[in-house]
């Protein structure tokens, strides 16, 4: 990999299939052997915030019934159950993040007579972005002739001569890709159009053209050059490992009077030198920032030190790159909560709105303290202020009407505890009374008394 190549690459791949199919091979090259470019990778993975919050909007009256909203509910949590969203989200956004761009295919199934659901992803070649879109969603294409070639094997088999999977490439695409491709394959066509209600397309860096552009494409410039870097400390360790290293001193060295101590100079001075020996490239820390800084990563550094080993890591640039990732999923999950209601013959405007919780999270105390200064102080609605805690009014709202009907309140009262009940109440009634001896009460006083005098 050289500059010019990058230099090349760099021309508008946005819209070139080759040279975005090029920049993909060399941004997972750099992810494995990378540390920073592929630690951010794994940090994406491991830390995504998968869970996701889905509001449903209040039923105007008459205009739907609770059965239809309950069979949504039902319907929606049984699919992504088994699509395994969670996994989903993490997957996608990764390779999001990664590539640039991310193609995948909510496909229907029949199994044992019901409609099931499958997630089918598409890597980039097989799968095009078209020229076309409907409000903001592109057409995708899969290329028959490219299918072809990725499908090209051979089918194991057991002793009977029976496929283990499948028999041939046309039980193949018949079994695991859409009705539309498995039609185009049988036709001999050269391109099977997809269902755009069923199609997830996610993006980024892609400036209104096809294809997205993966940030770690721009790292890729300052890691090249701490390749370079290494290269020649690697070679200069070489040439150095052969010498034999001689060092000789003024008399200077001991002051104007000749009076310091010879032996502390002598190792003081001999210090100096075998650590500028070992010095390494001094703009290698240079890099090594550009690298992070284009990721999103950067340091913070206190203002009271002049030293990097106390900075803080700010990944606020790379959160809000991951959310905006996460705003285009929200949209694909929305459609396709509408296309399974439609399916199963319920409204498609029974389907809730969908919240990924953001990867840039605030402090929960802050957050507490911001919902405090606006609901009690300035007096705020509830909506902005469950909006800020990441919880929707109207579902809660349906929640608490739910909670009301069923008398909630008086099923889980508190119980009568010394926290529950004041200290004039008898918190026990089983207890026996207290002692009203007044007998013993005037003998401790007379008692008293006779001891005094």
């Amino acid at each position: 990999l050289t500059y010019s190549i990058l230099e090349n690459l760099s021309i508008s791949p946005q819209s070139d299939l080759s040279k975005t199919q090029q920049i993909i091979a060399i941004n997972r090259q750099y992810v494995n052997k990378n540390d920073i470019i592929g630690i951010t990778a794994e940090s994406i993975e491991n830390n995504i915030n998968t869970e996701v919050r889905l509001a449903y909007k209040t039923p105007k009256r008459g205009s739907f019934k609770k059965t239809d909203i309950d069979m949504a509910k039902l319907l929606i949590a049984d699919f992504n159950e088994k699509i395994n969203l969670p996994n989903f989200i993490i997957r996608a956004i990764t390779t999001t993040f990664i590539e640039g761009t991310f193609i995948a295919y909510r496909r229907k199934v029949d199994k044992n007579g019901s409609t099931d659901y499958v997630i089918d992803f598409y890597p980039l070649g097989t799968a095009l972005i078209s020229d076309y879109e409907v409000g903001g969603d592109p057409y995708v294409m899969v290329d028959i002739s490219a299918l072809k070639s990725a499908l090209q094997k051979s089918y194991p088999k057991n002793r009977k001569r029976k496929g283990l999977f499948f028999e041939n490439m046309d039980e193949e695409v018949k079994v695991t890709y859409p009705e539309e491709v498995y039609r185009a394959y049988m036709d001999k066509e050269t391109y099977a159009k997809l269902d755009i209600e069923s199609t997830c397309v996610l993006r980024i860096g892609n400036q209104n053209k096809k294809y997205g552009l993966s940030p770690i494409f721009r790292a890729i410039y300052p890691a090249l050059m701490l390749e370079s870097f290494e290269d020649a400390d690697r070679s200069n360790a070489k040439a150095r490992a052969k010498k034999i290293i001689v060092q000789t001193m003024n008399k200077e060295i001991l002051g104007p009077e000749y009076s310091r101590n010879t032996y502390a100079e002598q190792a003081y001075a001999h210090k100096n030198f075998l650590d500028a020996w070992k010095q390494k490239t001094v703009v290698v820390n240079y890099y090594r920032s550009r690298v992070m800084s284009t990721l999103g990563i950067s340091f913070l550094v206190d203002s009271g030190s002049q030293s990097l080993s106390v900075a803080n890591i700010s990944l606020r640039q790379l959160m809000k790159r991951i959310n905006r990732i996460s705003k285009q999923l929200e949209s694909t999950l929305v459609k396709w909560y509408k296309g399974l209601l439609r399916d199963n013959g319920l409204n498609p405007e029974l389907a809730p709105s969908v919240k990924i919780i953001d990867a840039e999270m605030m402090e929960s105390s802050m957050k507490m303290e911001l919902v405090n200064t606006l609901f009690t102080k300035l007096n705020c609605s509830y909506e902005t202020a469950f909006d800020v805690l990441g919880f929707s009014v109207e579902d809660e709202k349906l929640k608490r009407e739910a909670e009301n009907k069923e008398k909630l309140d008086e099923i889980f009262a508190p119980r009568i505890t010394a926290y529950t009940a004041s200290g004039k109440e008898n918190s026990n009634p089983t207890s026996e009374p207290p002692n009203q001896d007044e007998g013993k009460s005037q003998y401790d006083k007379d008692r008293y008394q006779n001891t005094k005098q």
